[in-house]
C-alpha cells in the first residue's frame, strides 16, 4: 500500500531560467555545474533520493546528475533531449552565435530575428501558430544581462565523450519530437540504446 500522506513534491527551476536569478559566469550554465546544483538543492532540502527531469537543458542537467550522483536519482524524465556528441558543435556555434548578437544588438533585436526564423518544428507552428509567439515572450521575460552566459555555457556543454558514458540503469521516460534541430530526435533514440 502507497502512503500519500507522507508524500513530497517539489519542482525547482534552474538559475537563470524564466523570472529565476543568475550568475555572469558561463560555467555556471555548463549542464555538470546546473547538475552539482541539482545535488546541492537536494542535500539542502534534506532529500536522499529524487526524480531528475526536465525539458532541453533541464533533461540534460538531470541527466548529468543521473551519471555524476547515480546513488541519489531513482529515476529521470527527459523532455526534449539536446543535440550531443556529433551534432553538438553546431549547435555550440549557433548559441554562441545568439549570445553575440543578444550583447552586441539586445534581446529585442535577438527576439526579432527569431520572428523571422521560428525555431519550433514546422509541424508545430502548423498546428499551433500562436506557440512562436509563446515562446519569444517567454525568450523575452528571461534577464538580457545574463542570457548571453547561459547561451555559452549550454555551447561549452555536452555530455561525457561516449567512451566514458555510462547511462544509468533506472527508469526513463524520453519524450522528443521530430523535425527539432535543436532537441534532435536523434539525441532520443541514442539515450534510448
Amino acid at each position: 500500500m502507497h502512503d500519500r500522506e507522507n508524500e513530497t513534491y517539489s519542482l525547482r527551476r534552474a538559475g537563470g531560467h524564466g523570472l529565476s536569478f543568475g550568475t555572469n559566469n558561463s560555467r555556471d550554465y555548463l549542464w555538470s555545474s546546473m547538475a552539482r546544483d541539482m545535488n546541492d538543492v537536494a542535500d539542502i532540502s534534506g532529500i536522499r533520493h529524487f526524480i531528475a527531469g526536465g525539458q532541453s537543458m533541464g533533461s540534460m542537467t538531470a541527466l548529468n546528475a543521473a551519471v555524476m550522483f547515480p546513488e541519489r536519482i531513482k529515476a529521470l524524465v527527459l523532455v526534449t533531449p539536446s543535440t550531443i556528441w556529433e551534432t553538438r558543435a553546431v549547435q555550440a556555434v549557433l548559441y554562441n552565435a545568439a549570445a553575440g548578437i543578444i550583447k552586441e544588438k539586445g534581446l529585442n533585436r535577438f527576439v526579432e530575428m527569431m520572428r523571422q526564423r521560428p525555431l519550433l518544428p514546422q509541424w508545430l507552428l502548423a498546428a499551433k501558430p500562436s506557440d512562436n509567439e509563446k515562446y519569444l515572450r517567454n525568450i523575452m521575460e528571461m534577464n538580457e544581462k545574463i542570457l548571453p552566459d547561459i547561451l555559452r555555457g549550454s555551447a561549452l556543454s555536452d555530455l561525457p565523450q561516449r567512451s566514458n558514458f555510462k547511462a544509468p540503469l533506472i527508469p526513463t521516460l524520453i519524450l522528443a519530437w521530430k523535425d527539432d534541430p535543436i532537441h534532435p530526435l536523434q539525441s532520443a533514440d541514442i539515450l534510448h540504446k
